[in-house]
């Protein structure tokens, strides 16, 4: 379950970072968070059929081919992830996460990678209950 775990970890970030990588284009605005807060944009909107919606400290974003909703940490990152985001979209492809049924599944995965030291949770603002994946030998995120 851990592999099929860490690969939608993977494919949720890649359609996180592609759908912020659209906006920051499309939007003229690396600050994505602060620019909708200073309402520079709409907070929803299509960027030719494609539907973004910010809220709170995250943004959906509504491709053809899958739907992502993320939350924003520190600094603009967009590399976390938490059991609710992962099961929403795991939901979309049934067959690749076969054993990914459930956000308590997911959960319980998570606690798993965490204690393995795979992923951490670092508390961050601006949200605090984000996952990311551990990047060095000192458990660096």
């Amino acid at each position: 379950m851990e592999d099929q775990l860490l690969k939608l970890i993977d494919d949720y970030l890649f359609q996180s970072q592609r759908a912020v990588r659209l906006l920051r284009s499309e939007l003229k605005r690396d600050d994505l968070l602060g620019s909708v807060k200073k309402k520079e944009f709409p907070k929803n909107g299509l960027i030719g059929s494609i539907e973004y919606s910010f809220h709170g400290v995250g943004c959906s974003v509504d491709f053809e081919d899958c739907f992502v909703d993320f939350d924003f940490g520190p600094s603009g990152r967009v590399d976390g992830f938490d059991a609710w985001r992962l099961y929403q979209f795991a939901k979309q492809f049934p067959e690749k996460y076969s054993q990914l049924k459930s956000k308590k599944v997911i959960e319980s995965g998570l606690s798993k990678l965490e204690s393995l030291g795979v992923i951490k949770c670092p508390k961050w603002h601006p949200s605090t209950h984000l996952f990311y994946k551990v990047t060095g030998k000192c458990g660096e995120v």
